[in-house]
């Protein structure tokens, strides 16, 4: 019985869409998802550049590289380990990267995911 019923809207719906508007509402919703897939990638506004003192704080093994600028802030530094085997410590650094909310000794802070940086020295 469910079948027959089903099989009867699907006729009602058939008979109302003709065929030419069926192909354009296909073509119409193709392209929507096709416009929505290729959009371009936004920059990223987490990206930042921060000058700073660059140190190591903390006790093995929970040491950690920390960027402290100016203004007080501080950033944990993170990077590639070749990225990291051209640093010498400390440093005063200019730094590219992104940055997000991670946690260091059980406690929030900014971290920095470094693209790039140079000496300030």
């Amino acid at each position: 019985m469910t079948v027959h019923t089903m099989s009867f809207y699907k006729t009602q719906i058939c008979t109302f869409l003709t065929p030419p508007f069926t192909r354009v509402a296909y073509l119409f919703l193709l392209g929507a998802v096709l416009t929505g897939c290729a959009q371009l990638p936004i920059d990223s506004p987490n990206e930042i550049t921060v000058e700073g003192y660059v140190s190591m704080m903390g006790n093995e093994p929970f040491a950690q590289l920390v960027l402290k600028t100016s203004d007080n802030n501080s950033y944990v530094l993170k990077m590639e380990p070749e990225m990291r085997s051209t640093l010498s410590t400390p440093a005063n650094l200019k730094v590219s990267g992104r940055v997000y909310l991670g946690s260091w000794n059980g406690k929030p802070i900014a971290h920095l995911q470094v693209k790039e940086f140079s000496s300030l020295n």
